[in-house]
């Protein structure tokens, strides 16, 4: 959000990137069949927005952080679905969403 920190901006572009990696972990282990592998990937990718979410100033009115609300609450049910079908395609899905904002996050980093 704008206002932010470099720094604060830093730390929640590295939790995106985290998360991603966690669910493209678990695509791969969605694909070789470990399904336990998998659902640990998505459950560590979902405690990650969890927090991003609960990290959000509803209260101050910005659009961005009511925005960014949506998207956190669209990706939590949208990850439990997928780990609940084992659905790899969702997952990748939650990945380019996450890569979209992501850029977003470093542009206002200056990265």
């Amino acid at each position: 959000m704008p206002g932010l920190s470099v720094h604060t901006d830093k730390i929640i572009t590295i939790l995106y990137e985290k998360a991603m990696m966690y669910l493209t972990q678990a695509i791969r282990e969605l694909d070789a069949d470990n399904v336990p592998a998998a659902s640990s990937g998505i459950k560590a990718a979902q405690d990650i927005i969890i927090e991003l979410n609960s990290s959000l100033d509803l209260e101050g009115g910005s659009n961005v952080a009511k925005n960014l609300n949506r998207i956190y609450n669209f990706l939590s049910r949208h990850l439990t679905k997928a780990n609940t079908e084992h659905n790899p395609q969702m997952l990748r899905e939650a990945v380019a969403l996450l890569e979209e904002i992501n850029q977003s996050w470093k542009t206002l980093a200056g990265d």
